[in-house]
């Protein structure tokens, strides 16, 4: 079967070391081990790395198995800015030109966001008859007003207004909608202006369980020898990694872990990872802190080895209506290195992980309530603590359960009938 997974904004197989595959790229994988003939349509531009691959759209025929085909973009440094808008719209400009030149597929699945290439991609499968699924992985454009101020947003009208209509119509003409939350594939129902079908399906965001070689855990654990020091079993040192953005509540985590620095000195620190608008203040603050520590991007490898050390994972996402009806992927990643979660979210994660006792909630925006859910931590995650995590992890986010299973829908659907007219 011929499939194409269309998804910008994820790293590839040969993107360097530590790189770190996300959803499309672990369902590429399972496909291919299926036996199918996969084409998994990228950015040229690397969103993670905030990197250019290449100048101009182009094909790398053996990855893994599949066929890449990269869409031209521009650059951006910031998620949110006109140079991203003007690079999402060369991408879909880019997909409708290539589209056509390649062989027929038996169907597509695609990523929302982005939108605009959610509508190209409706607009060439639709005519064609071709079944296509679009998979809610953010509420756009909802998530893109909050940031802007109430003038803004007034002025932007137009333009949202645009791109939820683009939106709507392409999930109309869409065979199926998934999502990574049953909250996310209800809200993709509605947007397509219909109830919840017997097609469409929830997919929970997996961790990618990758094994490293031992060099590179040697290499890794030196890196944490250097800036952390031994292990200090008396110190309760907890992980927060990810997009380091203003839509995450960090300073009230920061703030906290400031305080519990000053309050509990060598009991609590807290070690930020990633990259994102506000790397240079939480650097700023964490040289002068000895309870934060920023460690900047991490590779798989890495963040491996920095688990070991540590007793929790933090997520200290803000409570906006797209983040309640998610479960964010790092807590599956939290979970599949045995750390309970740390976090002020509700919703969906609070659904999911509270029964199993696996989540330590804290009040969003209360920096007291976060210090006293960091000192009430267990310095050594206990064997019992941590067969829970991992028990949550199997249940909930084991990619070997997920993409399988995922892989088995998108066979399903290739057979689902299109309103379209086959050309």
């Amino acid at each position: 079967m011929r499939i194409w997974l269309v998804q910008t904004g994820e790293e590839m197989p040969f993107d360097g070391a530590g790189t770190r595959l996300l959803r499309t790229g672990l369902l590429a994988r399972e496909l291919v081990r299926r036996g199918h003939e996969v084409t998994f349509w990228n950015a040229t531009f690397n969103h993670q790395k905030k990197e250019q691959r290449a100048a101009a759209s182009y094909t790398v025929d053996q990855v893994e198995g599949y066929r890449a085909i990269l869409l031209a973009g521009r650059s951006y440094r910031r998620n949110v800015s006109i140079s991203r808008i003007l690079s999402q719209r060369k991408n879909a400009a880019e997909f409708a030109r290539l589209a056509a030149e390649q062989p027929r597929p038996d169907v597509i699945h695609c990523g929302l966001p982005t939108i605009e290439l959610a509508a190209a991609v409706a607009d060439f499968a639709h005519p064609r008859g071709i079944p296509f699924s679009i998979d809610a992985r953010d509420m756009w454009p909802e998530v893109m007003e909050e940031h802007l101020t109430p003038m803004l947003r007034f002025a932007a009208r137009p333009v949202i207004g645009h791109w939820r209509a683009q939106r709507n119509n392409a999930m109309a003409r869409a065979a199926a909608v998934t999502g990574v939350s049953d909250a996310f594939v209800a809200w993709a129902a509605k947007s397509a202006g219909r109830e919840r079908g017997p097609l469409d399906a929830c997919f929970h965001q997996a961790a990618n369980v990758k094994t490293y070689s031992a060099d590179e855990l040697a290499m890794a654990d030196q890196r944490w020898l250097s800036d952390l020091g031994p292990i200090d079993p008396y110190c309760r040192t907890i992980l927060l990694a990810g997009n380091l953005s203003s839509r995450v509540d960090i300073r009230t985590a920061i703030d906290a872990a400031v305080s519990a620095g000053e309050n509990f000195p060598g009991q609590t620190k807290l070690v930020v990872c990633g990259k994102g608008d506000l790397e240079a203040e939480i650097a700023e603050r964490a040289r002068t802190n000895a309870g934060l520590h920023f460690a900047g991007w991490c590779s798989g490898a890495e963040l491996k080895q920095l688990a070991a050390r540590c007793c929790a994972g933090l997520l200290p996402y803000s409570n906006l209506p797209d983040l309640v009806a998610a479960i964010p992927n790092k807590a599956g990643e939290y979970l599949s290195y045995g750390l309970p979660v740390v976090s002020c979210l509700r919703g969906q994660l609070e659904a999911h992980l509270g029964p199993k006792d696996v989540l330590i909630a804290y009040q969003e925006g209360d920096a007291d309530s976060a210090e006293r859910a960091f000192v009430a931590l267990d310095p050594v995650v206990g064997a019992a603590a941590r067969e829970r995590s991992l028990s949550a992890f199997r249940a909930l986010f084991d990619p070997a359960e997920i993409y399988p299973a995922f892989a088995k829908y998108l066979e399903r659907l290739a057979s689902a009938p299109v309103e379209g007219e086959a050309a």
